[in-house]
C-alpha cells in the first residue's frame, strides 16, 4: 500500500527543527477485497494489506473493525463504509505510521464513512489518518460518538466532518481550504444526550 515516511531535522539541542513526509507506493501485486457486512469482530494490518472494499461494508451491532497503524485501505468507485447502531470503528495510526483510506489507484471517487448510533453506543475513534478521494463528506456521524484525532484531508472539494446530533471530539486535524461551497465541520441539531462537543 501506501506508506508516509516522516523525515525530521533535529537541531544542537535535539529540538526537532523541521518535517516532511515522503508517501512511498509498495505494491507486492496481492490486495485483501472485502465488502459486505462484517460476520465477526475484524482486524486489518500493514502486513496483510492493503485492503479494498469492493463494495459496501457495513460494521453491524456488536461488531468491531480496527484497522491498524500503517494500513492503506481503497474503496472502490461509489462505495460507502457504515458503521451501524452499535457497531464501532477503531483506525488508530501514528505519527509515523499514519493509516491511509482513499481510491483504488486509477479508480473513481468513493462514498464516505458514515457512522451510526443511539443511546449507549460504542465509541469509534479515528486517529492519524489521511482521507482523500471522497465524494461525500468524509465523516457522517448521526446519533453516534466518535473521536477524530490528527486527520488530514487531500479532497477538498467535499466536506470533512458533520456530527450531527452525535457525541464528538474533534481535535489537532488540518482542514485545508476548501475549494468548493461548504462548511468544513459541520453539526447539526446539537449534541446527543449524555455526549459531549468538543473541537481543539
Amino acid at each position: 500500500g501506501i506508506n508516509r515516511v516522516l523525515v525530521q531535522a533535529f537541531g544542537a539541542a535535539s529540538n526537532e527543527v523541521g518535517r516532511t513526509t515522503i508517501d512511498v507506493w509498495y505494491d507486492d501485486g496481492s490486495v485483501v477485497n472485502v465488502g459486505g457486512t462484517l460476520a465477526a469482530d475484524t482486524t486489518w494490518t500493514a502486513n496483510a494489506g492493503p485492503y479494498v472494499i469492493t463494495n459496501n461494508l457495513t460494521v453491524p451491532a456488536g461488531r468491531t473493525l480496527t484497522i491498524a497503524a500503517g494500513t492503506t485501505v481503497f474503496l472502490g468507485a461509489n462505495v460507502n463504509l457504515t458503521v451501524g447502531i452499535g457497531g464501532r470503528l477503531l483506525a488508530q495510526g501514528s505519527d509515523v505510521a499514519p493509516i491511509r483510506i482513499g481510491r483504488v489507484p486509477g479508480g473513481g471517487a468513493w462514498g464516505g464513512v458514515m457512522i451510526n448510533g443511539g443511546p449507549g453506543s460504542p465509541e469509534s475513534v479515528i486517529s492519524y489518518a489521511h482521507i482523500e478521494g471522497n465524494n461525500n463528506t468524509a465523516f457522517q456521524v448521526t446519533h453516534g460518538t466518535a473521536i477524530f484525532d490528527h486527520l488530514t484531508f487531500g479532497t477538498t472539494t467535499r466536506q470533512y466532518i458533520s456530527v450531527d446530533r452525535s457525541s464528538f471530539v474533534i481535535s489537532d486535524c488540518v482542514f485545508p481550504s476548501a475549494t468548493a461551497g461548504f462548511e468544513l465541520v459541520h453539526a447539526n441539531g446539537g449534541i446527543k444526550a449524555g455526549g459531549r462537543g468538543v473541537i481543539a
